[in-house]
């Protein structure tokens, strides 16, 4: 069985916020996920797509245009992973 390739998030977000009750100080840590990596890669994939469809005057599918857009995505991140 193959191991799926890994898709964490594109822009997590982690800090910490202090909260003060009765004099005493709290540190909270948080994390969002954010966008996931494999949605980042299909969004920039999109745009390469739709920015050099609107060059030339064909006709294109908008379906097959965002399947395109994650099987690229896909691709990206098998390369990621082969790489690291």
């Amino acid at each position: 069985m193959s191991k799926k390739p890994e898709n964490p998030s594109a822009f997590p977000e982690i800090g910490t916020e202090k909260e003060y009750h009765n004099d005493q100080a709290w540190s909270n840590t948080y994390s969002y996920g954010g966008m996931s990596l494999r949605d980042y890669f299909a969004a920039k994939a999109m745009e390469a797509y739709l920015n050099s469809a609107l060059k030339s005057p064909q006709i294109w599918n908008h379906d097959a245009a965002a399947i395109f857009a994650y099987k690229i995505a896909d691709e990206m991140i098998k390369a990621r992973d082969k790489n690291e």
